[in-house]
């Protein structure tokens, strides 16, 4: 099983890259093209979607958007294209709009319907949380204020906003501030 490669990109698609490794080239569907260039040497995670008929391989350039991806892929309906089309929107997109259940943001995606939307934001509700909290976000300032009635997608992009705030009791006063500016 392959799960990362390491090489030169020697040709870039919208969708698709061919990285090439040890004289060997390899198609890679990828999410963000536009954060690669040709001739770059890159590291990338991947996933290998081995099919009767097909053999896919579609890299990511952190653990977290491949940890992510196949999350995704969990979801009954949602197939490695469908995930990866979904990850173009940007991990941290995609999580505020599962802990919010914005349908609509994830409906956007060309492919993916009403229910389909839906169930990934049902499914994934629980598996978000799992993800989001591995960010460096200090837990003590985050549970004051879930305490205080703010939802965690509130909660975690006012205290990721925080910058250089130290120190927990700093962190609940300034993020009130801001949440009371909203």
């Amino acid at each position: 099983m392959i799960i990362s490669l390491q090489g030169k990109v020697i040709h870039k698609e919208p969708n698709f890259l061919i990285l090439e490794n040890a004289g060997i080239g390899y198609q890679i569907y990828f999410s963000d093209p536009q954060k690669i260039q040709a001739e770059d040497n890159v590291r990338l995670f991947i996933y290998e979607h081995i099919r009767e008929d097909r053999h896919d391989l579609f890299g990511f350039l952190s653990f977290d958007e491949l940890e992510f991806f196949i999350k995704l892929l969990s979801v009954d309906g949602v197939g490695p294209k469908m995930a990866m089309n979904i990850s173009r929107l940007g991990i941290e997109k995609i999580q505020k709009a599962v802990l919010e259940g914005n349908v609509s943001f994830i409906e956007s995606v060309h492919g993916v319907g009403k229910k389909t939307a839906q169930k990934i934001i049902l499914e994934l509700k629980g598996a978000i949380d799992k993800v989001i909290t591995g960010k460096n976000i200090n837990q003590e300032a985050l549970s004051a204020l879930l305490g205080l009635g703010y939802s965690r997608a509130e909660a975690e992009s006012v205290l990721n906003e925080l910058g250089e705030v130290s120190g927990t009791e700093a962190q609940v006063k300034a993020a009130l501030k801001l949440l009371g500016k909203k």
